[in-house]
C-alpha cells in the first residue's frame, strides 16, 4: 500500500495507525474492555514518581499548615520555609511534618 500524500510522523507505528485506524484507544470498533486494557497498559509504562506530599506546619503552634510536594532524591533533609500564617497575621517559619 502506498500513500498518495506524505505522512506527518515518520514512526512506523504512526504510519500503520494513520492508514487503517487501528489504534486501540481511538478506534471506534474496538470494545470498551479492549480500550480500557490498552489505556491501563499505557499508564503502567511510566516510572514511579520521586515526589511525596508533605505538610508544612507553623512553628508558632497555631495549627495552620500548607501542603506541598518534595523530591526525596534531591533533598534528604527536612524542609522549612518562611511563609504567611493568617492566624497570627505574620510571616513565620514552617517546618516539615508528615501527612497523616
Amino acid at each position: 500500500y502506498t500513500a498518495k500524500y506524505p505522512l506527518r510522523n515518520s514512526s512506523p507505528f504512526s504510519r500503520i495507525f494513520q492508514r487503517r485506524n487501528l489504534h486501540p484507544i481511538t478506534n471506534p470498533t474496538t470494545s470498551p474492555q479492549t480500550r480500557k486494557m490498552h489505556a491501563s497498559r499505557i499508564l503502567l509504562a511510566r516510572g514511579k514518581g520521586k515526589t511525596i506530599p508533605i505538610k508544612l506546619l507553623s512553628s508558632v503552634g497555631t495549627g495552620f499548615f500548607y501542603t506541598t510536594r518534595k523530591n526525596v532524591s534531591r533533598s534528604v533533609e527536612k524542609m522549612s520555609a518562611v511563609k504567611y500564617d493568617p492566624v497570627v497575621r505574620r510571616r513565620v517559619l514552617f517546618n516539615e511534618a508528615k501527612i497523616k
